[in-house]
């Protein structure tokens, strides 16, 4: 899926970065302070969670918005998500589109969908 939406993101005009495993995920987000986050919760080597938690304790990181990408049918709580926003896999391109563009118009998480 990873490749996929890279290319959705690519074909808007989005500059991408992309990561695997949860080192690298913090890497690029420290080395790019992106303008939003898609995290999946499913890493190689490690959990989105732990990466959710480390972006929130960083000062540099904390105020990015991630859009957390869940296969999870139950919507994560609020307590563990902080500041984040979810979609639930699986995601449709455009709606994927919708929430990126929505966070960088706003500079806010967008509401669920």
């Amino acid at each position: 899926m990873q490749l996929l939406w890279r290319l959705v993101l690519e074909g808007a005009g989005m500059q991408v970065f992309s990561a695997k495993t949860e080192r690298d995920a913090l890497d690029q987000a420290a080395a790019h302070r992106p303008d939003v986050i898609l995290l999946d919760l499913k890493l190689q080597g490690g959990s989105g969670w732990d990466v959710l938690d480390a972006l929130n304790k960083d000062p540099s990181l904390a105020e990015v918005p991630v859009i957390v990408l869940t296969g999870s049918a139950d919507a994560p709580s609020d307590e563990r998500m902080g500041r984040a926003t979810y979609l639930a896999k699986p995601v449709k391109n455009k709606d994927l589109l919708e929430a990126v563009r929505a966070v960088q118009a706003s500079g806010d998480a967008p509401a669920e969908r």
